[in-house]
């Protein structure tokens, strides 16, 4: 059964009783976790799955995702961190550190994150929309708009960009294009 959360943990647990050093059970089992909102046990059993020698891109990319969800920014900018030593165009990576950092405030950190990440992956349209929110929220208007119109481009329906640009417009008076 696809959905089976529980059944696939059990199975995951009976494979760690036999083999406790199974990385691979102790990861999913971690990511069964997660999906069932016991974050706090996901955690522990994810952190303990990337203590091999060998780092694992998607042990990583899984961890940061449940990281991201359960809000703990500052354990996921360091894994995003080692990750990206491990993985430098990690499309999952680079989003969810520029987010945390786009969050936190910390703009020109989320900006090169972000250029990293559409130099890389060009269609990332959430990296546009994530650039012009950083560039508005710094005052640099023009170079806001200009990352709306690219993410528009791509994604002409995005309501998203389509207010922060009305906003923007707004806030300076240009009434007809807001």
């Amino acid at each position: 059964n696809k959905g089976d959360i529980a059944g696939a943990a059990k199975l995951y647990r009976r494979i760690i009783r036999a083999n406790p050093g199974n990385l691979q059970a102790l990861h999913f089992l971690g990511v069964a976790e997660a999906a069932a909102g016991n974050i706090d046990d996901a955690r522990s059993l994810l952190r303990r799955s990337l203590l091999s020698g060998t780092p694992n891109v998607q042990f990583i990319e899984n961890y940061a995702a449940i990281l991201h969800r359960a809000g703990e920014h500052d354990e996921l900018i360091g894994l995003c961190q080692h990750g990206l030593e491990v993985a430098p165009t990690s499309v999952i990576l680079l989003h969810a550190s520029a987010a945390v950092l786009l969050a936190q405030g910390r703009y020109s950190e989320a900006v090169a994150r972000l250029k990293l990440l559409v130099a890389h992956h060009p269609a990332h349209v959430p990296a546009y929309v994530m650039l012009g929110s950083a560039h508005a929220r710094t005052g640099q208007h023009d170079a806001a708009l200009g990352f709306y119109d690219h993410a528009l481009r791509l994604n002409p329906q995005l309501a998203e960009a389509h207010l922060d640009k009305g906003t923007i417009h707004f806030n300076e008076r240009r009434l007809k294009p807001a």
